[in-house]
Parts: C-alpha cells; structure tokens; sequence
C-alpha cells in the first residue's frame, strides 16, 4: 500500500511538471479587498477595481469605502460579494459592485476568529450567503 501511495505522487508530481507556469505582476494603487473573479483581480473595496491579466485597470462601480474593510469573497457567478473586517464585526453584500445591505456579527470574540462568510452556489443556479452573525 506504501508503494501505491508513493507512486500515485510521483505521478501527480509528473503532471505537475509538464504545467508551464507563468508569472505575472500587476501595477496597482492601494489595494484594500482583494478575490479572484474569472481571470481577474479585483479590489471590491476600492470601487470594484478590476487588474486584467494584460495589465489593463478597469472600474466596475463608483463606491469607495472609508471604512477599514480588509477581506472580501466573490460569488462564482461574480454577481454578489462581500466585503469585511476578517477580525471585525461589519461587512457589506454587494450586487454587481452596489451595495445590497449591511451585515453584522456579534462583536463578542470577533478579534479572535474569522468572519464567518461564505457563498453558495446550488444546482437551481440560485447563489445563497452563508453568514453567522449570532454565534
């Protein structure tokens, strides 16, 4: 069984070799949020700042956020996401980049613990938020 183990991750380390990987360094200005949506990087917090892998800058809304939010997640199909204090108590829920609602969670050991946020996606299509804000 030992011998099957390892050679199962010779194997996976050969596929692993043959992926020609490549790096790519973008210019940005003041990163605040940051998550993948497709082949992007975007900064919610600053304005939905989109950087292309070809190193074009795009807007997607017009907010800017004073508030010291450091954590974001996108939805897959990149129509919701959610900004945060990972270590703090507030967030926001977007739709494509406008502000849905405010969210909150207990103050009560929230410097200690990640902000409990999450999304969804179901086989209807339908996306869901998962947030404890309670407990």
């Amino acid at each position: 069984m030992r011998d099957s183990l390892c050679g199962r991750g010779l194997m996976n380390r050969e596929i692993f070799e043959n992926i020609e990987m490549k790096r790519i360094t973008l210019q940005t200005n003041g990163l605040m949020t940051i998550s993948w949506l497709k082949d992007r990087v975007i900064d919610w917090g600053n304005s939905g700042r989109q950087y292309l892998l070809n190193g074009q800058v795009q807007e997607l809304g017009g907010y800017y956020f004073s508030f010291p939010f450091d954590s974001a997640i996108t939805s897959d199909n990149g129509v919701y996401s959610a900004i945060y204090q990972n270590l703090g108590t507030k967030g926001l829920l977007l739709k494509n980049g406008k502000i849905l609602r405010e969210i909150n969670r207990s103050y009560y050991q929230a410097d200690v613990y990640e902000y409990p946020i999450a999304f969804a996606t179901l086989k209807n299509g339908k996306t869901y938020l998962i947030h404890c804000p309670n407990e």
